[in-house]
């Protein structure tokens, strides 16, 4: 008998299963250290908007004024005095901080709009196959680790500069302070008012922070979006076998459709944020394997230097796999489609099989790479040739 996929009656549960209410949590995060000031994002879809005269704009600007003048203080810092401490990665972090906050800022303007379109897909998507089980929950708990590894990475740099450093009697929070943030404290005064005022904004020059919830934001999108296609592509391995109706076919083939058109929508509202992870991520992990090389690395900093390295790896790992993952699961329908049998093939197949034949689905950086599982293997070649030039010019014969 043909087997036909008919929407389901969604239940009053079932309208909290979206991507919007999934994934709020994260955006409460980038809302509080500035980097998503959207309104209403407590209340329904409906009702979030982007507004310039707005308490949330107006914290965002407060946040990226602060960014400019430490990165201000910074530069001078080292143009007059000059510091062995300041190097090309705190450079990094001061970019990466205040470029990030304008990215996010612009997709918070394109985002309502956004949102919507992907909610409403979601609730036709939800009566066909479904929302993935425990998701958010699963989200929830790869957000906490990753926050986790974070601060395991800010206390293994306290411990570098102080526990191992030899300094006697308690550490303070003013010591602390006044050590990390010795580009700033050489000019302004350390008190109260000052830590309150520059609170949030230190946290994300500090230790690649905010390069850190870049890779968490495009590694929630990616798995959230992998999913749908995960979920057609187990549709699809059910019935490849059966004598499906036409109206099958045509059905899974529109919904692959407007799941591939949504995420092309998503895709362009955040390229410029994918090529400021791949970017900065790919200039910090050349510049740690040009000190361990070149043995740059401070003795003091050891344990530090090994577990950044070792996360910044992790995240790397990470975020390709998971950006990958779009691309491999929105190609797995044409291996199925190659192989139904010739009394299923129908004009929808085919037309389908041609779709996928002369369209990809994958995220982008800027229309300048496609995150597909080969761009792994070809970045970790560049990045062995890399080093191996640079291994035969720091030791000359």
């Amino acid at each position: 008998m043909a087997t036909v996929l008919t929407p389901k009656s969604c239940p009053k549960s079932l309208l909290h299963h979206s991507i919007y209410y999934t994934l709020r949590f994260f955006f409460i995060l980038l809302l509080f250290i500035g980097f998503f000031p959207a309104t209403g994002i407590f209340a329904s879809p409906e009702k979030l908007s982007f507004k310039w005269f707005s308490w949330e704009v107006i914290y965002s600007l407060y946040i990226l004024f602060s960014l400019c003048m430490i990165f201000g203080l910074a530069l001078h810092y080292q143009v007059v005095v000059k510091d062995s401490e300041m190097d090309i990665r705190h450079f990094i972090f001061f970019t990466t901080a205040i470029i990030s906050l304008i990215s996010f800022t612009r997709l918070a303007m394109k985002w309502p709009k956004l949102i919507k379109k992907w909610c409403q897909l979601d609730e036709k998507l939800n009566s066909i196959y479904g929302y993935p089980k425990y998701l958010k929950l699963k989200l929830q708990i790869f957000v906490a680790g990753w926050i986790l590894l974070i601060f395991g990475e800010y206390i293994a740099l306290i411990l570098s500069k102080f526990v191992l450093n030899d300094t006697s009697g308690a550490i303070t929070l003013q010591q602390i302070m006044k050590k990390r943030y010795f580009y700033i404290f050489s000019y302004v005064p350390y008190n109260t008012f000052v830590l309150s005022a520059l609170g949030v904004s230190l946290p994300l020059v500090s230790n690649y922070v905010a390069l850190f919830i870049i890779d968490l934001f495009i590694i929630l999108i990616s798995i959230t979006i992998s999913f749908r296609f995960k979920q057609i592509n187990e549709v699809l391995q059910q019935h490849k076998n059966k004598n499906s109706s036409i109206n099958f076919w045509m059905t899974v083939r529109k919904n692959y459709s407007e799941m591939g058109n949504l995420f092309m929508d998503i895709n362009d509202s955040i390229s410029n944020i994918v090529v400021l992870s791949y970017g900065s991520n790919m200039i910090v992990l050349i510049n740690n394997l040009g000190r361990f090389i070149s043995n740059d690395v401070d003795e003091h900093k050891t344990i530090f230097e090994i577990y950044s390295f070792v996360f910044l790896i992790i995240r790397l790992f990470l975020v390709y796999f998971f950006s990958a993952r779009i691309n491999s699961e929105s190609r797995k329908p044409i291996r199925i489609l190659f192989a139904v049998s010739t009394e299923i093939y129908n004009v929808e197949i085919r037309r389908w099989y041609m779709q996928m034949k002369l369209d990809s689905i994958a995220l982008t950086g800027n229309t300048l790479f496609k995150i597909t599982p080969g761009l792994i293997l070809s970045i970790c070649g560049a990045i062995v040739t890399y080093e191996l030039i640079f291994i035969q010019f720091s030791n000359p014969r």
